[in-house]
């Protein structure tokens, strides 16, 4: 958005909002202090609502709702000629003053900056939804209208102290606020108020319910076609920045949206209003800032939140130059295999799990896809023990969970036990970035024995070695050098993080994963969670991050 757009909007809401704070104010004032002039009743109650309505729509005039601005119209004009007319007919010259004016100046700018300003009210809103949710509210408003009829009729002599015919039932039940008739029907039984505060709260709450619905998100409709996927997969491919990337591609629950010429790429899930991109954005360097500009203007025009998961430190700086902020979320761990092989596998920790594998007759082996059913049975029947152990549960956006499609298209590495009989396994996923490897699934069996992972690892890395790999990416250790200590500039978010890491243990075990990996002796890379809307906008993200891992 340029800045002069963002201008208007906000000049508009602002007046919007100062038309809903005058329509109120002068109301009120009228019914305080003018006992000499006959107020209506229906016209009092509908400039309120008018004033209430300029109020709420401000906010969404802000944001660029195109059904804010179209709804915005005829309030306006509604409070124009309501008020020239007052202006002109109840007002004689001496109280033709300040606040007269402003009920007719101010509307009438906003008004005009309004349509002046149309071209700019571009964000669109889930109509789908909203025509589900007003039938759903004309359902209501028919089941409220019925209460009403019947409620009146079961209690006319008994609690109103007056016979009513159907007619007078339903001239009573449409108005609840009043609009209609100045003529009061007295309640004089606890139960018939009980009984008008119910109807009148049903009216209401099937109204705002409308109400809410017409500026609901863009929802998320995953839609991507065969040629999508093969085009992101190959830039994936030819511009990789890290292993990580294959779950651009995998699990299958991302869209994508690429550059003009398709040469460019952002793979992206939207929950609950927050665009979740998964890591940065893939393709030729020179072409990564105006994609940028593009998924930001997508994500506005659809009323989303943007965000940017798992980055690393490559494009920091163009992502705060765009108005976003930046997060560390935790640090990966990254083996250098061959310094591990030869140095830290021979220490005493790995030479000690070694030697006890090795005789009780352990042994690892690497098996290629496609896979037999007896070992994905198995396999699964591991996982299902793995998963059994609390805070342990399936993940997705970034991770992939266990599926046979899954795994088939993987290498697997397997612990097979002195009788034969596979006790754990991990699953190597492809990588892109040439010479670094990953894995996903590292699971045990309930009758594997302590440290089943660890000769697991081991074993992995000197096949990583002998194919030709040199570095192993063990993934991302969440909320891990977040020490608040570590610096006196450290931001609020970073300080209540590492509260998180540190007293959270008994949900996940943060500290534990991030110790199980330093065993290795990793490299440790920073890894960052971009997002917009500060303190909010990033407990907003978090929300949506973890809703979409979640299985």
């Amino acid at each position: 958005m340029t800045k002069q757009a963002n201008l208007r909007l906000q000049a508009a809401a602002a007046l919007t909002a100062l038309a809903g704070i005058i329509t109120l104010s002068s109301t009120l004032l009228a019914i305080a202090h003018r006992h000499n002039v006959r107020i209506v009743v229906a016209d009092a109650h509908l400039t309120v609502i008018a004033g209430l309505s300029l109020i709420y729509l401000a906010s969404l005039l802000r944001r660029g709702k195109h059904n804010a601005w179209l709804i915005s119209l005829p309030v306006f004009l509604y409070l124009l000629i309501r008020n020239f007319e007052h202006f002109v007919v109840d007002l004689d010259a001496r109280e033709r003053r300040l606040p007269a004016i402003l009920n007719l100046a101010v509307p009438l700018a906003a008004l005009i900056l309004l349509a002046l300003s149309r071209n700019y009210f571009t964000v669109r809103s889930e109509i789908r939804s909203f025509g589900i949710a007003s039938r759903r509210a004309v359902i209501v408003l028919v089941v409220a209208f019925l209460y009403g009829i019947f409620g009146f009729a079961l209690m006319d002599d008994r609690d109103f102290h007056q016979e009513l015919s159907f007619s007078d039932a339903a001239h009573y039940t449409v108005d609840q606020l009043d609009l209609t008739t100045s003529r009061q029907i007295v309640p004089y039984t606890h139960r018939a108020q009980l009984f008008l505060d119910s109807l009148g709260t049903v009216s209401l709450l099937s109204v705002a319910y409308v109400g809410a619905s017409l500026f609901a998100p863009i929802r998320f409709r995953l839609r991507h076609s065969r040629r999508d996927l093969a085009d992101a997969a190959v830039l994936v491919k030819k511009h990789s920045l890290t292993s990580e990337d294959f779950f651009k591609l995998w699990p299958r629950d991302k869209a994508y949206l690429f550059s003009p010429d398709r040469q460019a790429v952002i793979a992206y899930r939207v929950v609950h209003g927050v665009a979740l991109a998964v890591g940065d954005p893939i393709g030729p360097r020179a072409q990564i800032k105006p994609l940028l500009q593009a998924f930001l203007e997508y994500c506005r025009l659809n009323d989303w939140s943007p965000a940017f998961i798992h980055t690393d430190k490559t494009y920091l700086k163009l992502y705060e130059l765009s108005g976003l902020s930046v997060q560390k979320i935790g640090e990966e761990a990254l083996i250098d295999i061959a310094n591990f092989n030869h140095q830290v596998a021979r220490n005493k920790y790995f030479r000690h799990i070694n030697n006890k594998f090795s005789k009780q007759n352990y042994r690892c082996e690497t098996l290629e896809p496609p896979h037999s059913q007896a070992v994905l049975d198995r396999l699964k029947l591991i996982s299902q023990q793995w998963l059994a152990i609390p805070g342990r549960a399936e993940r997705g956006l970034m991770m992939g969970s266990f599926s046979e499609a899954y795994l088939q298209a993987t290498r697997i590495m397997v612990l097979y036990d002195a009788a034969g009989q596979i006790q754990a396994f991990l699953n190597q996923v492809p990588s892109y970035k040439p010479g670094e490897a990953n894995y996903d699934l590292l699971r045990q069996s309930s009758q594997a024995p302590t440290n089943a992972n660890d000769f697991l690892m081991i074993n992995f890395m000197r096949r990583l070695g002998d194919d030709g790999y040199r570095r192993l990416n063990m993934g991302l250790s969440p909320l891990s050098g977040l020490d608040p200590k570590a610096s006196a500039e450290r931001s609020g978010t970073d300080s209540l993080l590492h509260l998180v890491y540190v007293g959270a243990d008994r949900f996940y075990s943060f500290q534990g994963l991030a110790k199980f990996k330093s065993k290795y002796e990793p490299a440790w890379a920073d890894r960052y969670i971009v997002y917009r809307g500060g303190l909010p906008g990033f407990s907003r993200t978090m929300t949506a991050l973890l809703r979409a891992m979640k299985i």
